[in-house]
Parts: structure tokens; C-alpha cells; sequence
């Protein structure tokens, strides 16, 4: 067939069959090769951030569980005979703060997830900030496992320097 055309229409056929064996190739071959390796790209860039998140949780599962075990551990070490109110009396008169108590009332017990909450409303007045701060910082490192759950303070109005101060604390046993 090619041999009965002449050399101009053999040069324009052999130009188109080029043309569309490079098109076919591009289209056939390169075009998804291209397109296969930008979508692996994308999903890459997912799972290095999906990874990333994994790890960040995998971080904060870690904190979780070493919480966990230092809150059993201080549960286990404040024995039976715990008293959140006796504690709470004690930690006052270490902080200097036992005169500026105006009323401590422990709140009925509440069982949360296997432990015994047992709640005492505090309120304090005419406390400086540097006797609060001691008094917070001593239920803090307390060796019973004491949370202040709620804290709040106003200056008062004869002397600002003086803070009233109602805070909820919570002191948790094992439950029986």
C-alpha cells in the first residue's frame, strides 16, 4: 500500500501514524502514570499527617496511663482511715489560714467511676495571695489525692489586698 502512494502522501501517513503513536502513548501510558503517581503523592501526604495524629494520641494515651497509675498508686497510699475534712483542717493550719476559715462543709459522697468523691465547700476570708498560693500548692502535694474543683476569689472592699476565697475540693477513695 505504501509503495503505490508517492513519497509526499507515504511522508503525511508515516507523520500521522506518529502522531498517533505518541498520542496513544501520552493518553495510554504516560498521562496515567502521571496521574497514578500524584494521587500517591496526596494519599502519602494523608498518612504522614494521619500518623502524625496516631502519635499525638499515642502521647497523650501514654500521659493518660502514667496519670492513671501515680492517682492508684497515691489512692493506695492514703490508707483506710481517710478523712478529706481532717486533711483539709490540716492543711489549712499549715498554710497559717486555720483563722481565716469561715466555714469548711464536706458535701454528701458521690461514687464516680469506682472511686468515692467526697466534696467540702471551703470559704476563706481576708487571705493574702501569697498564704493562698501556699494553701493551694499544699493540697496539690498533698499525700492524699485532693482536686480543687472549683476556686473563686474576689478582693475585698475594705482592703484589696485581701482576697474571699470559696473553692470546692474533692478527695477521692476506692470504693467498698
Amino acid at each position: 500500500m505504501l509503495k503505490s502512494m508517492n513519497e509526499r502522501e507515504r511522508l503525511m501517513a508515516l507523520t500521522a501514524g506518529v502522531f498517533i503513536a505518541v498520542t496513544v502513548a501520552w493518553l495510554g501510558v504516560w498521562e496515567p502514570t502521571v496521574e497514578r503517581k500524584e494521587a500517591l503523592v496526596i494519599k502519602i501526604e494523608a498518612k504522614k499527617k494521619e500518623k502524625l495524629e496516631v502519635e499525638a494520641l499515642a502521647a497523650k494515651f501514654l500521659n493518660a496511663k502514667r496519670r492513671f497509675s501515680y492517682l492508684e498508686a497515691k489512692l493506695k497510699s492514703q490508707g483506710e482511715s481517710f478523712s478529706p475534712l481532717g486533711v483539709m483542717e490540716n492543711i489549712a493550719a499549715s498554710a497559717g489560714l486555720k483563722e481565716n476559715v469561715v466555714s469548711m462543709t464536706p458535701q454528701p459522697p458521690v461514687e464516680v467511676e469506682g472511686y468515692m468523691e467526697s466534696p467540702i465547700a471551703l470559704k476563706l476570708e481576708k487571705v493574702e495571695l501569697s498564704k493562698l498560693v501556699l494553701f493551694l500548692k499544699l493540697i496539690r502535694n498533698s499525700k492524699n489525692y485532693l482536686r480543687v474543683k472549683r476556686v473563686s476569689i474576689t478582693p475585698q472592699y475594705e482592703n484589696p489586698e485581701w482576697l474571699n476565697v470559696s473553692l470546692s475540693v474533692a478527695g477521692y477513695e476506692q470504693a467498698k
